[in-house]
């Protein structure tokens, strides 16, 4: 469980992770058997049908919604993006197949192909992920706030906790497996939706009428297989884990070429992979009592890491991440020395609760959340819960944009994390 402070609103709200996907749904669109009337822009002249632009007043097809989403690439930075939003390229999409059964009638057979068309259309969308939910390197949002309990994996697969391997394996383990079904967990997550989904399942190259996929990809595999054999047991090691997801990234690499969004999202879920894969435990002898408390630790580790991802703060090196923390929780007399590291030195009077922040201030608030830690996190988190009474009861991740939030639940998070009383500016455990 935890919540996310996202910063302040850009100008348009297309994010990456879903001009990506929205790319990869219109060159899907675009290969189907029923695409080739609705892929350019209808001739009149050509066609014989000069009262055309009398009743479609707003033409649309499929490789003008390609050219207009190719225009609205958010990490281009457009200033007038041609899309500012998915639900502007959804329209348009339905604008097709409205056109198309406005000059030719409901029962005509193109408009019988345009209805197929929109049906694979509401399948593939219906997975968009929503706003914020992918990774945007360099984001000053603010990290994932963890409660006191771990997130639930998806419903649909099997849970890392009944995860189970012989004793004699794990006694040679090192808690390597359950820290392979942690990392799976988290790709599952909403946070990593946008760059993992096209992943998740085996490719039906009939659904996607890509007839040529299993010529070229002779070896198919995904994460729903990889988490239904780690369930199986058939992984003996990480190593064996660890070449079945090379697998999926050079059958990735080896259909879609450079450029593809598909493509896109592999090269990221890859770099993803291996910035986790380095916190992996190492091999060591442990004895039956020690099992459990080392599989837990193995989890503690992959989520702390998936964490400081979320949160841009990496440390790849377990030891250096120990001591960058070290100045929050190193020794009683460092803590001493470092109680007025997370604001300011200087006390400052609370702001008031009808106080409206600035964007600059809002700015500051993500930075200094970012800085938070331990019990001051967890407080964090709480104040948010107590003043959104819509999550109050919710065990799910979620993404709260700085925006939304009540201005109420602001004040107190700003007064909090910069401007606490002096009687309070003491160290923590």
């Amino acid at each position: 469980n935890g919540a996310a402070l996202a910063p302040p609103r850009s100008r348009f709200n297309l994010d990456a992770g879903q001009w990506r996907y929205c790319s990869s749904t219109i060159h899907g669109l675009k290969k189907q058997k029923d695409a080739p009337p609705f892929l350019y822009p209808v001739d009149p002249d050509a066609l014989g049908i000069p009262h055309y632009s009398t009743i479609v007043r707003s033409p649309m097809d499929l490789s003008t919604i390609e050219r207009k989403l190719d225009s609205s690439n958010p990490s281009n930075d457009p200033e007038h993006p041609p899309y500012s939003t998915a639900d502007e390229f959804i329209a348009d999409v339905r604008l097709v197949v409205k056109n198309c059964s406005s000059f030719n009638g409901i029962d005509h057979p193109i408009s019988a192909m345009a209805k197929r068309l929109e049906e694979v259309f509401d399948k593939q969308i219906k997975n968009l992920p929503g706003p914020s939910q992918s990774l945007r390197r360099g984001s000053p949002s603010m990290p994932i706030i963890p409660s006191l309990t771990t997130q639930d994996p998806p419903h649909d697969l099997p849970s890392t906790d009944v995860l189970k391997k012989p004793k004699s394996k794990r006694l040679q383990d090192g808690g390597q497996l359950q820290f392979c079904a942690k990392l799976l967990d988290i790709l599952h997550s909403k946070q990593y939706q946008a760059i993992a989904s096209p992943f998740y399942y085996p490719v039906d190259h009939v659904a996607l009428d890509i007839p040529t996929y299993p010529e070229i990809v002779t070896n198919p595999m995904d994460l729903s297989t990889m988490r239904q054999k780690l369930g199986d047991q058939e992984y003996l090691n990480a190593s064996m884990f660890h070449d079945d997801f090379k697998l999926i990234m050079r059958n990735c690499f080896a259909f879609n070429p450079v450029g593809n969004p598909v493509n896109q999202a592999g090269l990221e879920l890859q770099r993803l992979f291996d910035e986790i894969w380095q916190g992996l435990p190492p091999l060591h002898e442990v004895c039956v009592e020690e099992e459990n408390e080392d599989d837990d630790d193995s989890g503690d580790d992959v989520s702390r890491i998936a964490m400081q991802i979320r949160g841009g703060r990496l440390k790849t090196d377990k030891k250096k991440e120990r001591r960058d923390r070290g100045h929050i929780a190193s020794s009683s007399k460092s803590r001493g020395k470092q109680s007025k590291g997370g604001v300011s030195k200087k006390t400052k009077t609370p702001i008031a609760d009808t106080h409206i922040l600035t964007f600059e201030q809002k700015v500051e608030l993500s930075e200094a959340v970012n800085q938070l830690d331990g019990p001051k996190l967890e407080r964090i988190y709480n104040i948010i819960r107590e003043g959104v009474p819509e999550i109050r009861e919710s065990t799910e991740e979620m993404e709260l944009e700085i925006d939304l939030l009540p201005n109420s639940v602001l004040t107190k998070l700003y007064n909090f994390a910069l401007r606490p009383p002096a009687t309070k500016q003491h160290g923590w455990h």
